[in-house]
């Protein structure tokens, strides 16, 4: 029995000298099987290049189409004459005066942590006096006439037997209901309050005390009568509260 096989595949070959029944027959069965199934593997691979090739077209028609959209987003309906970069630049340096007296103008504006908004304005003007009310303004080199009556916003404090602070710069009013004896300590803010009146009144039968600021005549404090008294003085300086007035009246 002779055996040969196809140089290039390995193939098994009939030969003169076997039987062809129980030797080459066989040989060529196996022989046309390989080819069978080398002819498969050309036709895949052939089948898988056509595909390879319709992604690609398919990709380079989505690579134009994404372009062409990106082009179109970015004209966004700019007329010719303004629909390349170079027009748009030539476009730009001959408005450059105008750009030039824009730019001007904004660097003489305040900067915006300079300003105030409404709401903080109106927050500023609430509780400050209407110009209407003193005829349109306030004289402030002399005397002012005032046309209806001025009145002082009373400050309230009830107190026991404590210590109590007042603000003046909060107010010059203050209505004190007292509990116990209590004292009076210097004021906060007094530096801020000089040349300013203060007025406080007392109710309840107790007998306050008073900081080293509070300067009474002849250096004593007054005693208080009855369950309403009050007193009244004028900031002098930052230490010192002149008590020009002090009365009992219940």
């Amino acid at each position: 029995m002779a055996l040969e096989d196809t140089p290039h595949l390995g193939l098994p070959l009939p030969h003169p000298d076997n039987s062809p029944r129980t030797v080459d027959v066989p040989r060529l069965r196996a022989a046309l099987t390989a080819i069978d199934g080398h002819l498969k593997d050309l036709q895949d691979a052939a089948s898988a290049l056509e595909d390879d090739k319709a992604d690609k077209a398919r990709v380079a028609i989505d690579i134009a189409t994404a372009v062409s959209q990106a082009i179109s987003d970015l004209l966004n309906g700019a007329p010719e004459a303004y629909d390349t970069l170079k027009e748009i630049a030539d476009k730009l340096a001959d408005t450059d005066d105008v750009v030039s007296g824009i730019i001007a103008t904004i660097a003489t504006k305040a900067a915006a942590s300079s300003v105030y908004t409404k709401a903080e304005i109106d927050h500023e003007l609430s509780g400050k006096a209407n110009s209407s009310a003193l005829g349109g303004k306030a004289n402030l080199s002399g005397g002012n006439a005032f046309t209806g009556p001025q009145r002082v916003a009373f400050t309230s404090h009830s107190v026991g037997a404590a210590i109590l602070t007042l603000d003046l710069e909060a107010n010059n009013g203050f209505a004190i209901t007292m509990t116990g004896n209590p004292t009076i300590a210097n004021p906060s803010n007094i530096a801020s309050a000089i040349g300013q009146e203060v007025l406080i009144v007392f109710r309840g039968a107790y007998q306050p005390s008073f900081g080293s600021f509070w300067k009474f005549p002849k250096g004593e404090a007054p005693s208080f009568e009855g369950g309403l008294n009050a007193i009244g003085g004028t900031v002098l300086s930052s230490t010192e509260i002149l008590v020009h007035g002090a009365a009992g009246y219940a």
